[in-house]
């Protein structure tokens, strides 16, 4: 049995003992409540802490599109309506009106006085009943909407006026320019056949090669032959036509035409009777 010093003893060391845990329990209490109140050390259970985080992340990879951009699409193509031949500037299809306002001088010494020479210069009725020669008139285009005209007068083409048109420097003898509803469907000039392979090597150089290239044998009344080369050149919308025996040995001639205008031309032409 124990004595009761021994007891007073024992209550003492009890009472201490249970002082020193009740302290411990409390600093401890006290660190965990400073640690949850500190925002960085908040960790939702199951995850590890900011700093473990952050430390066990991969650096940042840059984000590449496994989709490729679609391709430019190609140029457009703009298909370019081919243009009629021009000879000098003066294209198939030009409007008369155009054509007056270009050639428009004043010549005193000459009967008409004023270039270009258009055929419309007389009443229509006058036109049917006497065409003019010089003007390539005939007795339907009046009817048929047809206008002649030239740039020179037939006097100044024999003195060889400055006026009057030459090809690859050959002076023209004749020439004739005609339209159809005011537009230009047809040019022709008529030249010595002297000066046709001048004009030959001009058209080439500058329409470029012939489409069609014949070169036939003509026949005089004495039986001798000569060439006659026929070059013609076709832009699908217009032609080009050289001859080098054009109603005799000694003159070549060349005609622009407008392909559909010279079709509506040849379609007003008056159909023979029987």
């Amino acid at each position: 049995m124990l004595t009761s010093g021994q007891r007073a003893a024992l209550v003492t060391v009890s009472v201490v003992f249970g002082l020193g845990c009740a302290a411990a329990v409390w600093i401890a209490f006290d660190a965990m409540r400073s640690d949850a109140s500190s925002p960085q050390n908040i960790s939702v259970a199951g995850e590890a802490p900011a700093e473990t985080a952050q430390a066990a992340a991969p650096p940042m990879q840059p984000v590449t599109s496994s989709v490729e951009a679609a391709p430019d699409p190609p140029p457009v193509k703009v298909k370019r309506a081919r243009e009629p031949y021009d000879l000098k500037g003066d294209r198939l299809g030009m409007m008369l009106d155009d054509f007056k306002a270009k050639y428009h001088r004043q010549v005193p010494e000459a009967f008409h006085e004023v270039i270009p020479w258009c055929s419309d210069f007389r009443p229509a009725r006058d036109r049917e009943l006497d065409p003019n020669i010089s003007l390539f008139e005939e007795t339907w285009h009046p009817k048929a909407g047809i206008i002649n005209a030239r740039i020179s007068f037939p006097l100044e083409d024999m003195r060889t006026s400055k006026h009057s048109p030459t090809l690859a420097g050959v002076a023209v003898t004749n020439h004739c320019y005609s339209f159809i509803d005011g537009e230009l469907y047809s040019i022709m000039l008529i030249f010595p056949q002297s000066g046709f392979d001048d004009v030959l090597d001009a058209m080439v150089a500058t329409y470029g090669k012939p489409k069609s290239f014949k070169n036939n044998l003509v026949q005089n009344r004495m039986g001798a032959t000569f060439s006659n080369t026929e070059c013609i050149w076709d832009n699908g919308v217009s032609t080009i036509k050289l001859e080098e025996r054009f109603g005799d040995l000694d003159t070549s001639w060349v005609v622009f035409r407008h392909t559909a205008l010279s079709e509506t031309a040849e379609s007003r032409r008056p159909k023979p009777h029987l």
